[in-house]
C-alpha cells in the first residue's frame, strides 16, 4: 500500500490494515529546491505502529523518491540532482543512510516527466543506489508508468529488484471523461509489459480513486477524486452510481446546482477485485493499491 502524510485517511486506513500489508511505501522523500540534498519526512506515527506490531505480523516500510515538487513532476529539479556523478552518488548516500537509521526495508524511486537526456544519469543513479542498499539486504524499487516502451521497460526492470506497474489513467485529467482503467485495457497493458519485464518482478499497482470531469465554462475540466468523494456526491445530487457491462468500471452521472453536467468515472472494491485477480492469473508478484486513504 502506498501511503502519504498529507491525508488523514491514508494513516486511518494503514492502521487498520497495517498487519493486512506485506509492504508500505511511505511517500517520504523529495527533491531539494537547489537540487542538491533530498528532503526526507518519514511519518513516525506508521514507523511507531510498525514497531510496536508482533515481529510476524509487521509490514515492510519502503520510502518513496518523488520529482513531484507539489504542482507537477519537476525536470529541472532532477536534472540538478542528475547533474554529475558526485551528485548522484552523494544522493544515493543520503537515503542509504535514511534507510539505516529509519530501519527501512528498501527505496521505491518515483521519476515521472524524465526527458530523455536524463535516463542515463538517472539508471546510474538507480545503480549506485542498489550497490549501496544491497548489503543490509535491502531493495530497490520503481515506479514505471504504463506508457512505458519496451526499451525503457526492460531497463528498468535489469536495474530494480521490483518494478510497479502503473496501470490506470486510461483516462486521465487532460482528456476525455471516461473510464480509470477498464478491465480489458488493465489486462491488455499488463501482458504487454509483463512481455518485457519478468512477471516475478512485477507488481501491479492498482488504482483507488476517480475523476469528475464537467463542461464549465464550455470547456472541459476536471479533478481526482477519492471513493468518498464519489459516493458522498452521488448522495449530494441524489444520483445513483451506474456500472459500466463494457470496462467494469463504475460511474455517476449528474448535474451541480449551476445547471453544469458532470460525469465522474471512479474504481472501487469489485475493479480491485478484477485487477487483482487478473494478476494472479498473469503471474505477477503481487499488488499494490494507490493509495491508502483513498
Amino acid at each position: 500500500g502506498f501511503y502519504v502524510n498529507w491525508d488523514d485517511n491514508s494513516f486511518t486506513s494503514f492502521k487498520a490494515h497495517a498487519t493486512d500489508l506485506d509492504r508500505v511505501i511511505g511517500e517520504w522523500v523529495f527533491l531539494g529546491k537547489g537540487g542538491t540534498g533530498l528532503k526526507i519526512t518519514p511519518d513516525a506515527k506508521v514507523l511507531y505502529v510498525v514497531q510496536n506490531l508482533p515481529k510476524n505480523d509487521r509490514p515492510r516500510v519502503f520510502a518513496m523518491v518523488s520529482n513531484f515538487d507539489g504542482q507537477k513532476f519537476d525536470a529541472a529539479l532532477l536534472r540538478r540532482m542528475l547533474a554529475t556523478p558526485a551528485s548522484r552518488q552523494a544522493a544515493a548516500i543520503q537515503l542509504v543512510d535514511a534507510a539505516q537509521k529509519y530501519g527501512l526495508f528498501g527505496i521505491t524511486i518515483d521519476f515521472e516527466e524524465v526527458p530523455d537526456d536524463l535516463l542515463d544519469p538517472m539508471f546510474e543513479f538507480m545503480r549506485y543506489l542498489r550497490a549501496g542498499l544491497a548489503p543490509g539486504g535491502r531493495l530497490l524499487t520503481s515506479a514505471v508508468a504504463v506508457s512505458t516502451d519496451e526499451s525503457l521497460a526492460r531497463r528498468y526492470a535489469a536495474v530494480n529488484d521490483y518494478v510497479f506497474l502503473m496501470l490506470y489513467d486510461e483516462h486521465y485529467g487532460g482528456g476525455d471523461p471516461g473510464p480509470i482503467a477498464s478491465q480489458s485495457w488493465y489486462v491488455a497493458k499488463a501482458k504487454q509489459m509483463l512481455s518485457w519485464i519478468p512477471p516475478e518482478k512485477a507488481i501491479l499497482a492498482l488504482g483507488a480513486y476517480g475523476r469528475d470531469w464537467n463542461d464549465a465554462g464550455k470547456k472541459l475540466a476536471s479533478r481526482e477524486l477519492t471513493f468518498q468523494d464519489a459516493m458522498v456526491r452521488a448522495k449530494a445530487q441524489g444520483a445513483t452510481v451506474q456500472f459500466d457491462s463494457v470496462s467494469l468500471n463504475p460511474y455517476v452521472t449528474y448535474a451541480d446546482s449551476a445547471g453544469v453536467d458532470h460525469v465522474a468515472w471512479f474504481l472501487d472494491g469489485v475493479t480491485a477485485w478484477n485487477q487483482a485477480r487478473a494478476g494472479v492469473d498473469l503471474g505477477a508478484a503481487g499488488s499494490a493499491i494507490w493509495r491508502l486513504g483513498s
